[in-house]
């Protein structure tokens, strides 16, 4: 099992989805796609699947919450506007008051010994 990259990949392609542009078809997640299918089989075929070092990730998106290594902070460029549904702005006013009440409910039970 000191062979088995397989966490190690799959943690790699999370990161690199959610920063290409491409996402999930970009090179490198194609290419790790490919490393993580080797890594599952490793212990059938014995076949190592070693990741390049240019596919380990060098910073991680924060909600992955790797603190104790750089993260990419969010940025307003980062919203993908192809996510958006018809009709979506319809529902904006609503989501925003949820959220609110979602905030406020969250400081109000901070720090005390109440489950939500």
């Amino acid at each position: 099992m000191i062979k088995d990259t397989l966490g190690a990949i799959s943690t790699a392609h999370l990161v690199h989805a959610d920063c290409e542009s491409n996402k999930a078809k970009s090179r490198k997640c194609l290419e790790l796609a490919e490393l993580h299918s080797m890594a599952v089989d490793f212990a059938k075929t014995g076949a190592l699947a070693e990741m390049p070092r240019v596919l380990k990730p060098k910073e991680f998106p924060d909600f992955m919450e790797r603190f104790e290594k750089p993260m990419e902070l969010f940025v307003e460029e980062a919203y993908d506007h192809q996510l958006e549904a018809n009709g979506f702005k319809a529902f904006l006013e609503t989501a925003s008051t949820h959220k609110e009440m979602y905030a406020e409910t969250i400081w109000r039970y901070e720090g005390s010994n109440y489950d939500l």
